[in-house]
């Protein structure tokens, strides 16, 4: 059994194609169909049903399918383990939303290439909704997310680690002084939030709603690091992750303002799709987030 023909299998059950494999191997279409009819005449079985702009996984396919990731992932692991630490090379695909890319991952970053510098990263920021179609559509590797805790059985979770959303403000905020503040506290002051597909804003929302309360911000941005910025400049109250804000909050730049009717918790959490190998760059990855979340 050729590896190359695994590879190619794996490839098309995750694009659903002949033709998308083609294209992402660098094969003629041909070629795909000559290595996938090998393999069905090897294990004598039929692995994918033919339609005129698709194929999907027979019930065998989708069996052969978890042993060829498995194969697959043995061979990786063979190859890297007769290379040291610094000599895993190849390109990485990560999917994140932007507060992570904007605060916690530039150490994730600093880390993972002092430790493989070999390894190229593309990062794509996005919503949650479009991480998770481009990892559907094998577009990214990894996806790295912080949501309310999230399952489908077409991915795999290998990673999830609860993070609290807070109201911050500069440390001379009026409400800062007060004793005891609620919800409708905060939400009567000037406000700078994320968009509205941040899940964290969204949770925020209907929490309001159903406390018969309105969320108007004078300012929505994606971009986390504006907002902290702002906030250090006293211009309004914003509502973000703590690990976006640790460093102000240890300075005492800015203070957390807690009402007593509202606290929200989250959960950074890392998946790849289960139809996808494992392989030696993603573990490396998965492991490094994994070092600087938890310390």
């Amino acid at each position: 059994m050729d590896f190359k023909h695994l590879k190619t299998f794996v490839t098309a059950a995750q694009l659903e194609s002949f033709s998308k494999a083609a294209q992402a191997l660098g094969y003629t279409q041909a070629a795909i169909t000559i290595q996938i009819q090998q393999l069905e005449e090897e294990l004598q079985t039929h692995l994918f049903e033919r339609f005129p702009r698709h194929v999907s996984l027979t019930a065998q396919g989708e069996l052969f399918l978890l042993h060829a990731n498995e194969i697959l992932q043995a061979k990786d692991a063979a190859c890297n383990a007769m290379k040291t630490q610094t000599q895993l090379t190849g390109t990485l695909r990560i999917g994140m939303i932007e507060s992570i890319c904007s605060s916690i991952f530039p150490v994730i970053c600093k880390l993972f290439h002092e430790h493989y510098p070999g390894v190229s990263l593309r990062i794509e920021t996005a919503s949650i909704d479009q991480l998770l179609d481009y990892m559907n559509h094998n577009q990214v590797d990894l996806v790295y997310l912080m949501d309310q805790q999230l399952q489908d059985g077409a991915w795999i979770k290998v990673l999830e680690y609860p993070s609290d959303v807070l109201f911050v403000a500069r440390y001379d905020h009026p409400l800062c002084q007060k004793k005891t503040i609620t919800l409708a506290d905060i939400l009567s002051e000037k406000l700078m939030l994320t968009e509205q597909d941040a899940s964290y804003r969204y949770a925020l929302q209907q929490q309001a709603a159903r406390m018969g309360l309105t969320v108007k911000p004078f300012l929505e941005i994606g971009n986390t690091a504006f907002l902290v910025d702002m906030v250090k400049q006293g211009l309004a109250i914003s509502f973000l992750p703590r690990f976006s804000v640790e460093e102000e909050l240890q300075k005492g730049v800015l203070k957390i303002l807690t009402p007593h009717d509202y606290h929200l918790q989250v959960w950074q959490q890392v998946f790849y799709h289960r139809n996808k190998w494992l392989t030696s760059q993603m573990q490396a990855m998965i492991q490094t987030i994994e070092e600087v979340i938890k310390n």
